[in-house]
């Protein structure tokens, strides 16, 4: 029975696409999906190759792909060189963040209280008998941007508090992910990995991998094999 459960993890653990929804075509646009050819052999394929027919990129072996994608992170995110000058960059970046919602809070408020002095003194023309059709138009004009500066700034107050994020919670955080990638779960890989990785387009000849979060701003490129049996 216990090795009975155990394939059945390995089983499952194969048809995990840890990559489906990240990966484009180079040739055509169309997405990359993970698919199962005859029922034993895990692959991503071009979607309109599959449903269409109308697109001959390769298909790109399951296994080779994903540790290709985690060695790179490895690399590129987590070792020992990139990760302290990642987190410096990270702290930065959000010092940058919290420098500018702050400044729009400010100009939001300035603008605001300037749209409601108008507004106040165009009531008090009007209440005093003075009234034009192009009052009624500007005061209109004012009370429609007062609300859109009123619906930005509770958009802005929902906003995450950023503020608390030091180099020490960024290297926390880096370094659970990473705990994460070398324990090797492909649920909770698959979970992380959309916060590093924008996107993976498969070319005929080559496969390149675009981080959000690396070093350097570099694409990484990985030649792929011409033979698909060695993918």
């Amino acid at each position: 029975m216990e090795k009975n459960k155990k394939q059945q993890a390995s089983y499952t653990a194969q048809r995990i696409y840890l990559l489906s929804g990240l990966m484009e075509c180079g040739v055509c646009g169309s997405s990359i999906v993970g698919t199962l050819s005859k029922g034993q052999y895990t692959y991503y394929r071009c979607n309109n190759k599959s449903r269409k027919k109308a697109c001959d990129n390769k298909d790109v072996n399951k296994e080779m792909i994903k540790q290709y994608v985690i060695d790179e992170l490895l690399q590129r995110v987590f070792s020992e060189d990139a990760l302290p000058k990642l987190v410096e960059r990270l702290n930065e970046e959000n010092k940058k963040l919290i420098s500018e919602r702050d400044e729009e809070k400010k100009k939001l408020s300035r603008r605001y209280k300037e749209i409601k002095k108008s507004i106040s003194s165009i009531v008090d023309v009007i209440a005093k008998g003075y009234f034009h059709p192009s009052l009624h138009e500007k005061l209109t004009e004012l009370e429609q941007q007062k609300a859109e500066i009123e619906v930005r700034i509770k958009e802005m107050n929902s906003l995450p508090d950023t503020s608390f994020i030091t180099e020490e919670k960024i290297i926390q955080y880096l370094l659970k992910d990473k705990e994460v990638l070398e324990a090797g779960d492909p649920h909770k890989i698959k979970q992380i990995l959309p916060t590093y990785i924008n996107k993976i387009i498969v070319y005929r000849d080559r496969i390149e991998a675009h981080f959000r979060l690396s070093v350097d701003d570099t694409v990484c490129a990985w030649m792929v094999a011409a033979n698909r049996s060695q993918l």
